[in-house]
């Protein structure tokens, strides 16, 4: 093959001499030779005296260095006439320096690697070629290929290992079998044993499973086949193992897999067709609610082999059922039953038990406590039914707390009560009795609630006293009772936040106030600025107080200068009220009064302010003005 290869760099060296002589191209110790005209050779270097004489002068070509991929064009013209390339440049010989990629014009076999490349075209047009790395398909080697020009192997061949070993080393190595064909690819490991057959109990073939592990290269799974056979039978078996490669944890044996096959598992000698050396657990298994006539249950013989027995066949083996059976065949009672205990106790334990009952129908679920006393009255005073609540304390098993219904009729009645205890089984800290009182730490409880402590009472919401609501009182015997307090009620605050300006005419004009800081309408409402309605029949108390600014003294001689303005309460039935207010050096002034009138709902009070003075003078009444009103009923 390598003599091949130098054979064919010779040529091609040549022809790219020949190509390049009339560029710049060096010949090393040139000499002429008058009988070239006529030779062979249309480059001959051989017949250099002086270079031959040499051991390392003139002894080989040198081509220049040329990036395949970028060369994207062919030079000369024309191409393809007899005195013009006529080959089309087919078998132009170049060194490549290119790794990867391929070839800027024509064709290129595989991608690019560094050496000597050549333009194989036979198709009579410039870029109709092939770039090829030179030694592809020699045609002149002693060794057989056994390829096809297209990469395919030319006919069955068998890789002959010699007793050698075959690796195949690289970084994340992946070999792929791909069937291009409409068959499944297949990978054979056969044992041709010499030409003899194969001993019964010996690997056919092994695919083993290794890695590094303590710094030693060590098996650590594998499946392997062994024969099983006589010599004439296929019998063989399937051997997979972890741990190691001879831990065998599953084994399919006898003949083929799938058919007649045996499986071992944590066993390499199985006996039944799957034999576990261990316990199975069965997942997703459908549930039923019935048995078919063709369903057979699996029974496990003395030595854990299967067997399937039939419904019938089962109630056979266990005999005659000497005992009513209370279920129909899908699991419902088939009457309504009564189970009887004979004075023996009944305990459901486990793990979080939760017993359920669920009315499938319209109507509520319901649990019976029913004493049947012998068939006789239950006496007054004796318990009907208990429901306890226990859990062990102190290491002993204690009863911590429970519901009793106790009997209280005389034998004709349905007198009972209910007794609540959260300290152990006899105490009561919570009674319902036959007369529907609740008693809260008091078993003879005398009225709907009677409480032996004190009470509270969460989240009440706020409101107003309406009519007819009440008071709640205690007595002295701890009895509530309603009582009716005739206490004041709030029902307007509102002040004025503003001056504002009044001649000092005599004429009464309103108070003005703007600012409700707070109004209770259920005793008042407000109409305008200064007059309001009462909404309720009652005593109402009326505070008004007026301040003001810029109150000139009174004129005359011998002038009051501290009388004031006056303010007038306007109330129906004779019930308004006039005062003359106070004026102070710096000009300012106060007026104020207090009036409790009894007002029926809907009759109309209003404020007003007025000032006496000559000409056309004015006042001011200044911010701080209010009223204030109360409510207190009244029978």
């Amino acid at each position: 093959m390598m003599k091949n290869i130098i054979f064919r760099v010779s040529i091609g060296a040549a022809l790219f001499t020949f190509h390049t002589a009339t560029a710049q191209v060096r010949f090393t110790n040139r000499d002429a030779n008058s009988s070239s005209i006529n030779s062979s050779a249309f480059i001959d270097a051989s017949s250099a005296v002086n270079n031959n004489a040499t051991s390392n002068v003139g002894k080989g070509l040198l081509y220049p260095r040329t990036d395949l991929s970028t060369f994207t064009a062919f030079g000369g013209s024309p191409v393809g006439i007899p005195n013009s390339y006529p080959t089309f440049y087919d078998g132009f010989v170049v060194y490549n320096t290119k790794v990867g990629d391929t070839a800027g014009v024509g064709a290129t076999q595989g991608t690019l690697t560094a050496g000597f490349w050549y333009y194989d075209n036979k198709s009579k047009t410039i870029n109709g070629g092939t770039w090829k790395p030179l030694g592809e398909n020699p045609g002149n080697t002693s060794d057989t290929s056994i390829y096809n020009a297209n990469g395919t192997l030319n006919s069955n061949r068998t890789v002959g290992l010699g007793g050698k070993i075959l690796n195949f080393e690289g970084p994340d190595p992946i070999i792929g079998f791909r069937s291009t064909s409409a068959n499944a690819s297949e990978i054979f490991l056969h044992r041709d044993n010499n030409g003899t057959n194969i001993p019964a109990g010996q690997y056919i073939g092994k695919l083993n499973f290794s890695g590094k592990v303590e710094g030693v290269n060590r098996y650590l799974a594998g499946i392997s086949s062994v024969y099983q056979g006589n010599g004439t039978t296929q019998d063989s078996e399937l051997r997979f193992s972890v741990n190691g490669e001879s831990n065998n944890q599953l084994s399919l044996d006898n003949q083929r897999l799938f058919a007649n096959t045996r499986i071992g598992i944590k066993t390499s000698s199985p006996t039944e067709e799957l034999d576990v050396n261990g316990n199975v657990r069965f997942r997703g298994v459908t549930e039923t609610s019935s048995i078919a006539a063709t369903d057979r249950f699996m029974l496990l013989g003395e030595f854990g082999v299967g067997k399937r027995l039939s419904l019938a066949d089962l109630k056979t083996a266990i005999g005659p059922d000497n005992n009513t059976n209370i279920y129909n065949a899908n699991g419902t009672l088939n009457s309504n039953r009564t189970v009887g205990l004979n004075g023996k106790i009944l305990n459901f334990d486990g793990p979080d038990p939760i017993i359920g009952f669920r009315s499938t129908s319209a109507n509520a679920s319901e649990i019976f406590l029913h004493r049947d006393n012998n068939g006789t009255n239950i006496p007054a005073g004796q318990y009907i039914g208990k429901l306890n609540f226990s859990g062990k304390v102190g290491g002993v098993n204690t009863y911590l707390a429970s519901i009793r219904a106790a009997y209280q009729g005389n034998g004709t009645t349905t007198a009972s009560e209910l007794r609540f205890s959260v300290g152990g089984e006899t105490s009561t800290e919570l009674i319902l009795n036959k007369d529907g009182n609740l008693g809260v730490g008091n078993i003879t409880p005398s009225q709907k609630l009677d409480v032996d402590g004190n009470a509270r009472l969460r989240n009440v919401p706020n409101g107003n006293l309406n009519v007819p609501d009440r008071y709640v009182a205690i007595d002295g015997n701890g009895n509530l009772k309603k009582v009716d307090i005739d206490l004041p009620a709030f029902g307007l605050y509102a002040q004025s936040n503003s001056t504002v300006t009044r001649y000092a005419d005599n004429v009464a004009r309103p108070l003005v106030i703007n600012d409700y800081t707070r109004i209770n309408s259920i005793y008042v409402t407000r109409i305008n600025g200064n007059t309001f309605r009462a909404e309720k029949d009652g005593i109402y108390t009326i505070e008004v107080w007026a301040y003001y600014s810029n109150i000139p003294p009174a004129d005359g001689p011998g002038g009051d200068v501290t009388r004031g303005c006056s303010m007038k309460l306007d109330i129906p039935s004779g019930g308004a009220v006039q005062k003359v207010g106070d004026r102070w050096a710096d000009n300012t002034g106060t007026n104020g009064f207090t009036r409790t009138k009894r007002l029926q709902n809907g009759e109309i009070f209003s404020v007003s302010t007025r000032c006496i003075r000559n000409g056309s003078q004015t006042y001011q009444t200044a911010p701080g003005s209010s009223i204030m009103v109360t409510y207190l009923p009244s029978n």
